[in-house]
């Protein structure tokens, strides 16, 4: 069994308990987000770092890992994140699909690897809503969503239109006061 399906299946399990899991946390640094969560594969190599918001050092953590040292998804998701919060986000764009082709790559299908796709598809979600193709952010959060039904992604779809129905706002807004 690869070592992701073994993080994988005790994912859920072992949430409570503080092992492997996958966080996702509000970009409170990017008023832009306005609570858009992205997810980050906890206690995976570097991931410490960027939660703390050091994210150069978290890359180099990643960069310095031996083929196979770790999963090709822990490795590609904190690449994601790093770049996120860095505005890299034609890296971050090709992290967060890496993390998808790593998770697709896998044989079998169950529940954690659903849920692990659907996080991955959330982030580039967000990394296409930071570059302004909100159609490319509705369909990867929509895919999200039809992969699994979960609170991080429906809580993210949420924000999305909250974001959408404010902007919609202070154009009309605007529109009135000229």
């Amino acid at each position: 069994m690869k070592p992701l399906l073994i993080k994988a299946s005790l994912l859920l399990a072992l949430i409570s308990a503080g092992t492997k899991a996958v966080e996702a946390k509000p970009l409170e640094t990017t008023p832009k987000l306005h609570g858009l969560k992205i997810a980050i594969v906890k206690d995976a190599v570097g991931s410490t770092d960027i939660v703390a918001g050091d994210y150069t050092k978290g890359l180099s953590k990643m960069d310095e890992l031996t083929p196979k040292q770790d999963s090709d998804y822990e490795v590609a998701m904190g690449k994601c994140v790093a770049n996120i919060k860095l505005n890299e986000l034609a890296s971050a764009n090709m992290a967060c699909s890496q993390a998808i082709e790593a998770i697709d790559a896998m044989n079998g299908r169950s529940r954690h690897i659903e849920f692990l796709k659907s996080m991955a598809l959330s982030n580039r979600a967000i990394v296409r809503y930071l570059s302004n193709d909100s159609l490319g952010a509705l369909d990867d959060f929509t895919s999200a969503l039809l992969v699994n039904d979960n609170k991080i992604v429906k809580s993210n779809i949420l924000a999305l239109k909250q974001i959408r129905l404010d902007h919609d706002e202070k154009l009309v807004a605007s529109s009135f006061s000229e």
